[in-house]
């Protein structure tokens, strides 16, 4: 197809532009997840994004969420994340789904860690891992005091520099039981 290039790992089609080696590109790269999941990701403790593929990469993930309502998705996966947060118990069964017109769509949200990547049937016992996917193992998510506005992608992508220094200005700090 025209305007893509196949990366030699094999991992996904790329947009010409969005690779960490093209010059004014971050080296962290980002995910764009679709809402409620980036909320659940920055804000309720979701430790697994599940995905098709599996990924190579270890290291800092921007959290993006994409821009797109998709509204039977939407109740779907809504209904699905109040079932979870009810299963974990605690202070996030206190946590009430926002509202599609409170999240953001199409901005940054936050930043989490990959730490691994499975087979979610290794994950089962997380609330959060869909035997049918891959888990991508998070830690140490934490929310953006304010999303910054910015368009997505399919894949791990990679924002331009001043997307990923409007980033890490905006990163909440960590609560002390978390630093180091």
């Amino acid at each position: 197809m025209p305007g893509y290039k196949h990366k030699a790992s094999g991992d996904q089609y790329r947009r010409k532009g969005y690779g960490r080696d093209q010059p004014g590109n971050s080296s962290t790269p980002a995910l764009s997840i679709r809402q409620p999941w980036a909320w659940a990701i920055v804000a309720a403790g979701k430790d697994v994004e599940n995905r098709s593929r599996a990924t190579p990469h270890r290291g800092p993930l921007f959290v993006h969420a994409s821009k797109t309502l998709h509204g039977p998705t939407w109740r779907r996966d809504a209904r699905a994340l109040v079932g979870i947060l009810a299963s974990l118990g605690g202070k996030r069964i206190a946590l009430r789904v926002p509202e599609p017109e409170d999240l953001p769509f199409g901005a940054f949200v936050g930043v989490c860690e990959v730490v691994g990547c499975e087979k979610t049937p290794q994950l089962t016992p997380n609330p959060w891992a869909d035997p049918q996917w891959f888990g991508w193992a998070l830690s140490g998510a934490r929310a953006l005091a304010a999303p910054i506005p910015a368009s997505g992608a399919l894949g791990l992508w990679y924002p331009t520099l001043a997307e990923a220094d409007a980033i890490a200005a905006g990163i909440e700090p960590a609560p002390a039981s978390c630093k180091r």
